[in-house]
C-alpha cells in the first residue's frame, strides 16, 4: 500500500536514491526498481545500496548474510568484479560468460551454499571428475585454470583462506594433450580447397577468407577490423589483436586488396561518413561477431564459411574459419622467419632476442605472406 505522507527531499544533492511512494528509498537498476530502506533512516538505506550495488548492476544474486563466504557468494562477487571490467572495456563479454559457465559448473558439483573454506582436496577431485566427464582435455585445462582463478581471487580479496587443491586437481599432462591432438582431424585447409571456396564465395565472404589465409585473421579480427587500419594503397594492414593488443602488421596480396575494394564498394548497409568505423557490418548494420547477454553469439563470418564448405561438400569436423589461421602458420613456418610470422599473427615473442629487436622490415613480412600466396595459387 502506497504511503500517504509527503515525500521527503533528498538528504543532499548527490544522494543516489529517491523517495518512493511506498515510503522507502529506491533506485532503478537494469530496468528494475529496488528498495533499500525507509525514509526515516536514509543512512542505513545508503549503506545497503552501496553494499549491494555491484551485484545488482552485474545482474547476479545478492550474497547471503553470513560471516562465512559460501560458494554462491564467492561466484557472485567474482562475476560482479569481472562485470566492471566488461563495462570499462577491459574484458570481453564472451570471457565473462565463460567465467559464468565455470561458476555454474562449480556450484552444480559442490552446492551453492557450501562454505568455501570447507572445500578440500576430495571436493576438488570430485569437481575434476565432473569436468573431465563433460569435456575433452583442452577444455578441461581451461576449466581448471578458471576454477583456480576464481578461488585465487577469493583469497586475494580476503573472502576465503588459501584453497587446498590436493594432488589430483591438475590440468591434463602434455602427453594427454598430444595424444588428443593426434587423434583429432587436422585443423587446416589444402590449397585446392581454399581456391574452390574463393571461387564459390560471395563478395564479402571472399574477402573474409582471404584475410584468414593472407593475414591469419580469425572471425573476431574480421569483425573488429576498422577502415583506418587498412591501407589499400600501400597494401598493408596495421591492426593490433583485440584479444591481446599486441602489434600486428600484415602485407596484403593483390587478390586481397581487390577483394577488400570490392567489398567496400558494395556494403550490405549504406552508411554515412560519420558512421564509418568497422570495415564490415551485417545487413542490419551490426558487428559481424556479437556476444549476447543470453550467452549466445551471432557470428556471420563462421556461418558464411560453413555455407560455402557445405556447398562444396568439404565440411569436416572442427574445421571452421579458425582453420585458415592454422593453415597460414603451417605453411608460413616453411620460411623459418618466426619473428616475422609472429608479427603478422599478433603473437608474443618471449625470446631474449625480442628484447633487443626494434623492428622487422616489410621485406621480411612480404617474404612470409608471399610464400603462403605461392603455395595457395601455384600448388
Amino acid at each position: 500500500m502506497a504511503c500517504t505522507k509527503k515525500k521527503p527531499p533528498k538528504p543532499y544533492k548527490d544522494f543516489p536514491l529517491f523517495p518512493h511512494a511506498s515510503g522507502q528509498w529506491a533506485k532503478k537498476i537494469r530496468g528494475r526498481l529496488f528498495y533499500f530502506g525507509i525514509w526515516a533512516d536514509h543512512e542505513s538505506a545508503l549503506k545497503k545500496y552501496l553494499a549491494n550495488r555491484d551485484y545488482l548492476q552485474a545482474g547476479v544474486d545478492l550474497p547471503d548474510d553470513t560471516d562465512q563466504t559460501c560458494l554462491a557468494n564467492l561466484c557472485n562477487r567474482f562475476l560482479a568484479a569481472k562485470q566492471n571490467r566488461v563495462d570499462s572495456g577491459e574484458l570481453r563479454l564472451a570471457t565473462w560468460q565463460d567465467y559464468k559457465r565455470t561458476c555454474g559448473l562449480i556450484i552444480d558439483a559442490l552446492g551453492r551454499n557450501r562454505v568455501v573454506d570447507t572445500i578440500g582436496p576430495a571436493d576438488f577431485t570430485r569437481l575434476r571428475g565432473v569436468i573431465t566427464s563433460r569435456f575433452g582435455p583442452v577444455r578441461t585445462s581451461r576449466e581448471i585454470t578458471q576454477v583456480r582463478m576464481l578461488f585465487k581471487w577469493g583469497h586475494q580479496q580476503e573472502l576465503t583462506s588459501m584453497p587446498r587443491y590436493g594432488s589430483e586437481f591438475v590440468k591434463p599432462s602434455r602427453d594427454v594433450l598430444r595424444r588428443h591432438r593426434q587423434s583429432s582431424p587436422p585443423k587446416m585447409f589444402e590449397a585446392a580447397e581454399i581456391r574452390a571456396m574463393l571461387e564459390t564465395a560471395r563478395i564479402h565472404t571472399k574477402a573474409w577468407i582471404l584475410l584468414g589465409i593472407n593475414c591469419a585473421f580469425i572471425q573476431r579480427d574480421v569483425s573488429d577490423l576498422t577502415i583506418r587500419a587498412v591501407d589499400l594503397h600501400k597494401a598493408v594492414i596495421d591492426f593490433p589483436r583485440g584479444k591481446t593488443a599486441i602489434e600486428r602488421r600484415a602485407p596484403l596480396w593483390p587478390e586481397t586488396v581487390d577483394a577488400l575494394k570490392e567489398s567496400l564498394a558494395n556494403p550490405w548497409t549504406p552508411r554515412q561518413p560519420e558512421e564509418v568505423d568497422h570495415f564490415f557490418v551485417t545487413r542490419q548494420g551490426n558487428e559481424l561477431v556479437r556476444d549476447h547477454r543470453s550467452e549466445t553469439r551471432s557470428d556471420a563470418v563462421h556461418d558464411a564459411l560453413e555455407r560455402v564448405q557445405k556447398k562444396l561438400e568439404i565440411k569436416r569436423v572442427k574445421r571452421s574459419f579458425g582453420a585458415l589461421r592454422h593453415t597460414f602458420r603451417t605453411i608460413a613456418d616453411e620460411t623459418c622467419d618466426f619473428p616475422a610470422i609472429l608479427r603478422i599473427m599478433g603473437h608474443s615473442d618471449h625470446s631474449i632476442s625480442d628484447h633487443y629487436r626494434e623492428r622487422i622490415s616489410d621485406d621480411r613480412l612480404n617474404r612470409v605472406v608471399g610464400h603462403v600466396r605461392e603455395w595457395l595459387f601455384q600448388t
